[in-house]
């Protein structure tokens, strides 16, 4: 599920090419305002850390290991890969990567140190110092 969405929020500000995705669970998402030139069809979920790396190497080895197909203009898809393995979409990347993990952090933080008042009762005094 965090794969498909976070796929979805990075093409959606992709604004370059017309071309479709077919995600593991059959559900459909078009890129552009044209017909779409090629499909990207994923028979697996790519690993959440594997969206991190570099797009062409990814594809590319999802492609070699079959769990994902390309129907349609391999010409168009080549340029819209390499159109998408520039630096903003790195950075992109990066953003949501590091909210996720403030987010985790948070998480962690809390529970390690939110025991509440009862826990240190038991070793200050009544002025909780």
């Amino acid at each position: 599920m965090l794969e498909k969405t976070l796929i979805k929020s990075i093409l959606k500000k992709w604004n370059y090419g017309d071309f479709r995705v077919v995600f593991w669970d059959k559900e459909e998402f078009l890129i552009g305002n044209k017909p779409a030139k090629f499909s990207l069809i994923f028979k697996e979920k790519i690993p959440f850390l594997e969206l991190f790396g570099d797009t062409s190497l990814v594809f590319a080895r999802h492609y070699m290991q079959a769990k994902l197909d390309i129907d349609g203009d391999y010409d168009e898809m080549a340029r819209v890969l390499y159109y998408f393995s520039n630096q903003q979409f790195f950075k992109t990347k990066k953003d949501v990567l590091s909210k996720i993990t403030q987010k985790q952090e948070s998480k962690n933080i809390k529970s390690h140190y939110d025991i509440g008042n009862d826990f240190y009762k038991l070793w200050l005094d009544d002025t909780m110092s």
